[in-house]
């Protein structure tokens, strides 16, 4: 039985020193990383001076802004002057652009002279109506003397012509062997 246990104890040595190896030389690797300063070349050295500082960054991605902001304009047009610079803080109802007026004002010339055939035109329509009111007037009364001339001349006509004298009637076709519609000419 005391076999066995020398081999327990043994191994417990080896474990333990195996441990007691690895953490002194972790340590090691740690202090050498640490500890040790690098040589830094000549050309990465440079002088302290108090100035500006500028770096350019070269990066492909998509840039998102913290806050969007929609400017709209109730008109459009062409662009005369810009009011404010990139950068520049603006307050509500503040002007930030001037557009081009003479395509406005051909705008609002051509709209005034469209109104104003329209104004033309409504007015021809209402004089148009009221001549029709008044001509239909007249039309009447003339056109109801002319039924009663008219009448009058006709009675007058057949009484001259005599109860013997008649209209005579107009000679009908008999039909035809051909199919021929009356119309056409006969062979």
């Amino acid at each position: 039985m005391a076999a066995p246990r020398s081999g327990r104890r043994r191994m417990r040595w080896v474990v333990l020193a195996t441990v007691v190896i690895a953490i002194a030389g972790g340590g090691v690797v740690a202090v050498r990383s640490m500890g040790g300063s690098p040589e830094i070349s000549a050309e990465k050295l440079a002088k302290v001076e108090r100035g500006d500082l500028a770096k350019s960054v070269v990066a492909t991605g998509k840039i998102e802004p913290l806050t969007k902001v929609e400017v709209k304009s109730k008109a459009s047009g062409l662009v005369k002057s810009v009011l404010v610079d990139y950068g520049h803080s603006v307050r509500q109802g503040q002007v930030l652009a001037e557009l081009d007026k003479e395509q406005l004002h051909a705008q609002l010339r051509e709209q005034r002279a469209a109104l104003q055939a329209t104004q033309a035109a409504l007015a021809s329509a209402q004089a148009s109506v009221e001549r029709g009111k008044s001509t239909r007037r007249i039309r009447i009364c003339p056109s109801s003397s002319r039924i009663s001339i008219a009448r009058r001349a006709c009675s007058i006509a057949e009484s001259s012509r005599g109860p013997t004298s008649r209209t005579p009637k107009r000679p009908t076709r008999s039909p035809s062997k051909s199919s021929s519609p009356p119309n056409a000419a006969s062979p």
